[in-house]
């Protein structure tokens, strides 16, 4: 793929004529999903542009906090499943819940076209604005591609997808698409940035969707997974466990996409463990660890306890 073009309209850090932040494409990012940002602490890596943080585990103070910093935050939570963990989780109906989402304890896949869940969406997106969230980072709405129990389809999504922008839009929050990328051009002009887990090591060629976006100046906030990472004085050395035998070189060059020119220059990656904790690894050799508390999370006390 040849490099790349960039809507020149789209300035860095700019808000377009909505008012809605537009964050630019290739901008570095941090993610944590698990534990809770320590204000206290230095915060590092303090060239993160955007902070990509659990809605529900970080009060308004952090999150003023991370302004006070500089930093934009995104603010993630789960549209698609319900997690037994959650404050709201009881308000989920039994006919909003579908199978449980294999894999991951405490979670079952909704039914998104139902009023209940919509109503417990708009809550979230309305506590997003409440807390001063920038943007919004609403995971699995790609339920359509998941063998799902209620034969929810891609047109089901899109519906979705488009929903949760303009809510999140009447409160002058950007709007993200988590994976989902085969819908990416029909919600192109409802979000503002994608988040895309693992397009660079997939089966299939998925990284070929979000050209389109990028090309809108729109980016693209990419993580590669590891299952074990190694630090010493010089370097870091990362495994995985789904490419067994895979050298630490050839695991990043292939995440980085060193082959691909076009994508390495305008793909905002990140490598990280699945838990999705402080530790990141950057294309360019930096690593970082965000000073983090517990969340103090215990999953699949209620529902799913084995993620099955």
């Amino acid at each position: 793929m040849a490099v790349l073009a960039v809507g020149a309209a789209h300035a860095k850090e700019a808000c377009g004529d909505s008012g809605i932040w537009q964050p630019d494409v290739d901008v570095k990012y941090q993610m944590i999903l698990t534990g809770v940002v320590d204000p206290t602490a230095d915060l590092q890596p303090d060239d993160a542009e955007i902070y990509d943080i659990d809605l529900f585990y970080h009060p308004k103070s952090t999150i003023d906090w991370l302004h006070d910093q500089g930093k934009k935050v995104v603010c993630y939570f789960d549209a698609g499943s319900a997690e037994d963990w959650r404050p709201d989780y009881h308000r989920f109906e039994d006919a909003d819940k579908g199978p449980c989402y294999v894999g991951w304890a405490g979670e079952r896949w909704l039914n998104a076209t139902t009023t209940n869940v919509w109503s417990i969406m708009q809550d979230r997106i309305a506590l997003a604005a409440a807390k001063g969230c920038d943007g919004i980072d609403p995971d699995n709405v790609e339920y359509y591609d998941e063998g799902n129990f209620f034969n929810l389809t891609r047109e089901d999504a899109i519906v979705y997808v488009k929903k949760i922008a303009a809510e999140a839009h009447s409160y002058g929050m950007a709007m993200g698409l988590k994976n989902a990328g085969d819908i990416v051009h029909d919600v192109l002009n409802d979000i503002e940035f994608a988040v895309n887990e693992e397009c660079a090591s997939g089966q299939g060629d998925d990284c070929k969707y979000y050209e389109e976006l990028i090309a809108a100046g729109k980016p693209v906030l990419h993580i590669e997974y590891v299952s074990n990472y190694t630090m010493t004085d010089n370097s870091v050395v990362i495994s995985s466990t789904d490419k067994p035998g895979e050298s630490s070189e050839a695991l990043k060059a292939q995440y980085c996409f060193k082959n691909n020119t076009g994508y390495a220059d305008t793909f905002s990656t990140t490598i990280k463990v699945l838990s999705l904790n402080g530790w990141v690894l950057y294309c360019d050799d930096t690593v970082a660890t965000t000073v983090t508390t517990s969340d103090g999370v215990h999953k699949g006390l209620i529902d799913c306890p084995n993620g099955n």
